[in-house]
């Protein structure tokens, strides 16, 4: 529009138009004015609306960049995180895995427990029958001397008397 107000043709066409109205030229001339004064006020227009434009596209940018920014902090958290559950989830077998041989072992200790409790009685039963055997052992020897030392003082008394 600028290029076009700024052309030759605008100001024949103003210059036709003044001859049109028959004005005079004090009237014709403040009118020019008053249309290069509104020329000037639409390039001024244009030029800040271009001005706002540019510091537009340039927010419009930079919020872009942000963005992408963020999408790829965003992406590369996700990942952590994902990296993060998948070792929690391998820690979590692993302590499941380690709960069940300790309860395996606890089993298996509670059954070794119970067969030392039982050797533990039979042995105490074996010492109180192989104490009871001394015992009756000891007793048969003593009855056995006793027959045999008092068959000697019979058969020594015997012949005590007889000689």
């Amino acid at each position: 529009m600028r290029d076009h107000l700024a052309g030759s043709a605008s100001v024949d066409h103003v210059s036709s138009f003044r001859q049109a109205l028959g004005s005079s030229q004090k009237e014709c001339a403040a009118a020019l004015e008053l249309v290069e004064q509104a020329a000037e006020v639409i390039r001024d227009l244009q030029d800040h609306a271009i001005e706002v434009e540019a510091r537009a596209l340039d927010l419009v940018n930079r919020a872009l960049e942000r963005l992408d920014l963020a999408e790829k902090r965003i992406q590369s958290a996700d990942a952590e995180r994902r990296a993060a559950e998948a070792a929690l989830l391998k820690v979590n077998l692993g302590q499941q895995e380690v709960e069940k041989a300790l309860k395996r072992a606890e089993s298996r200790i509670a059954v070794l427990e119970a067969h030392l409790s039982a050797a533990e009685a039979r042995a105490i039963t074996a010492e109180t029958r192989a104490s009871e055997a001394e015992n009756a052992l000891v007793r048969i020897e003593n009855a056995i001397r006793t027959r045999i030392l008092g068959t000697r003082r019979e058969a020594s008394g015997e012949a005590a008397v007889v000689a």
